[in-house]
């Protein structure tokens, strides 16, 4: 077992910093491998032409390509179509994702984790054959990729005089702390023109030098031209959802990425809201290749009505073929969601869904929060992922929904899916709703906080009731269970519950005092039958009291300790939860 220290750079979190000092463990078991922001970001495009050069790899190592132990310890380059030599051992990360891969017909691997221990360093190249570039002024490079870091360093190079000097490229592993992994698959693209532009005599190497670290794998490998012209609409910033509601001039604002060779300028570009007539107004700004342009229409967008709108937005540029990059669009939400039986509430964390009113809180400073993962989602290619936390430090990490319009006069259902990474990254999971979208907005408890210990989804669902009506916001909150606690979330559904979905207030006058106490609660506003059940802050019934004759019952906790408990008063068509403290 290997050990390496590895001192945490300054986190700015909310104006506030911590600083971390720690011992990372090779074998730990921890989740944090590369995901994206909750909140939306922009991707600009990658290949936009056909490859001139490729390797998929399929059936093995091709003639062409070499895999050289530089060290000569027996670790080398190895052909694979299951992943990892201990398959199962890290679950989304085992092997290269078929999903944007062909990775089902093989791939090649370095798996440093098979030699089980040191073996006095590490050097492995996978080397391609001679590549004619001669042909091509602007060279890119592209493959996919999946690695796991610890200590290794995982490179790429060219070399354009037949391998006899080489140039480093590219660094996998720069940025990555240890046990981070990239996303699965991680798509790379590398302008090389500088390398092998005009050149005869172009190769690839892939270099992994390390000892006992984890694991590399690398497919399709693929060298392009891009075109010359290529207008690429990457994003729709604005307007975003709004609790308020949004009004009748509202601008609207595009990122357009010029993902060709030579500079563009003077092209069209447009925006239809909700399915109506054209804005078209013409960017005059010069856009260099690589680079992106933030385009604010002159024309403004009434938006003012409540509820849902669409937006599609499309460039127009001469000499621009392709086409699958040119448009978007996107939903857009005035005032908050209303749930109702024929519009639901629902969020899967796709690339498609906007996510631009949700929000994170990172209690506890440590800079690892809730992300979007495409490792182990429940459906689709997305899930909503907190990883583990920054060793030394205790989970405390809120993920809130944008704002939902909710009745006092309907009983509800939220639907969701959850698990944990490994056995070892078991997390506690708490539910809560309030009217703002923090923390210390939460006031009415969902979902007492509980161990998730699954390593497959679980469905879960929670009855609830507000009071009064008005707009509010639902947070998931994850506490440490193990010391590297993780959790996934799914396919998330708020609707009114099952049958008219119409309730009775029977506990819309609920109310229990005092609160803070020292011994003993008052529950006011009960029901003949009413059930009172206490939790603790571990999601464990402590105590259980069936009510009956008048509206209020005695609840004595003297014979608890001092903390944090969950009442649930349940009654035959309603239940109301609330969150205590217990002080001495």
């Amino acid at each position: 077992m290997k050990n390496s220290t590895r001192f945490l750079a300054v986190i700015l979190m909310v104006c506030c910093s911590s600083f971390a000092f720690a011992t990372q463990n090779r074998n730990a078991h921890v989740d944090n491998s590369a995901g994206k922001p909750i909140n939306k970001v922009t991707v600009p495009a990658k290949m936009n032409s056909t490859p001139f050069y490729s390797e998929d790899f399929s059936g093995g190592l091709p003639g062409s390509w070499t895999a050289v132990d530089s060290a000569g310890n027996g670790v080398n380059w190895r052909w694979t179509t299951t992943g990892i030599f201990n398959y199962g051992t890290q679950p989304g990360l085992d092997s290269l994702s078929h999903s944007g891969t062909t990775a089902s017909n093989g791939y090649m691997i370095y798996d440093s984790d098979s030699s089980g221990g040191s073996v006095g360093g590490e050097n492995a190249d996978l080397i391609s054959g001679s590549i004619d570039c001669s042909a091509y002024s602007v060279v890119r490079l592209s493959f996919n990729q999946l690695l796991k870091h610890f200590n290794e360093i995982a490179t790429v190079h060219v070399s354009n005089d037949g391998g006899t000097t080489w140039s480093m490229v590219y660094n996998a592993s720069a940025g990555l702390t240890p046990h981070q992994a990239t996303s699965n698959p991680d798509a790379i693209d590398i302008d090389i023109s500088a390398e092998a532009a005009g050149q005869m005599d172009v190769m690839i190497r892939f270099n992994f030098t390390g000892d006992y670290d984890f694991f590399w794998m690398i497919d399709d490998v693929m060298l392009y031209e891009p075109t010359s012209n290529d207008a690429a609409l990457v994003d729709i910033t604005s307007p975003q959802n709004s609790c308020t509601g949004l009004s009748a001039t509202e601008i609207v604002t595009v990122q357009i990425f010029n993902n060709g060779s030579a500079d563009i300028s003077g092209f069209d570009v447009s925006y239809v809201l909700n399915g109506g007539t054209p804005v078209t107004e013409t960017v005059s700004a010069t856009i260099n290749p690589g680079n992106t342009l933030s385009y604010d229409f002159f024309i403004t967008a009434d938006l003012s009505v409540p509820g849902p709108h669409t937006i599609l937005a499309y460039t127009s540029l001469g000499g621009d073929t392709l086409n699958n990059n040119d448009s978007l669009s996107i939903s857009v939400y005035s005032g908050p969601y209303t749930v109702s039986s024929a519009s639901n509430f629902t969020m899967g964390f796709e690339d498609n869904e906007d996510l631009s009113g949700w929000a994170i809180e990172d209690g506890n400073f440590d800079g690892n929060m809730w992300n979007l993962s495409t490792t182990l989602p429940r459906t689709g290619a997305v899930c909503a992922r907190m990883n583990t936390p920054a060793a030394g430090t205790v989970a405390d990490d809120w993920l809130f929904t944008s704002c939902i319009e909710l009745s006092d006069t309907v009983s509800y259902d939220l639907e969701y899916y959850y698990r944990t990474f490994s056995t070892s990254t078991r997390a506690m999971f708490e539910i809560m709703i309030g009217s703002a979208q923090s923390a210390a907005g939460m006031t009415q408890v969902l979902e007492p906080s509980f161990m998730v210990s699954n390593l497959n989804y679980v469905q879960r669902v929670s009855n609830f009731t507000v009071s009064p009506s008005g707009t509010y916001f639902i947070g998931f909150h994850v506490t440490n269970a193990d010391s590297a606690t993780s959790l996934r979330l799914d396919d998330i559904r708020i609707s009114p519950a099952s049958g008219t979905g119409i309730m009775k207030n029977t506990h819309s006058g609920i109310s229990i005092y005092p609160n803070p106490t020292s011994n003993n609660l008052q529950v006011q506003g009960l029901s003949n039958g009413d059930k009172i059940e206490i939790y603790n802050s571990f999601g464990q019934l402590i105590h259980t009291q069936h009510h009956a004759g008048s509206e209020k019952a005695n609840v004595n906790l003297s014979s608890h300790a001092t903390g944090t408990y969950i009442i649930r008063v349940i009654g035959n068509e309603a239940t109301s939860t609330h969150k205590i403290n217990l002080i001495r």
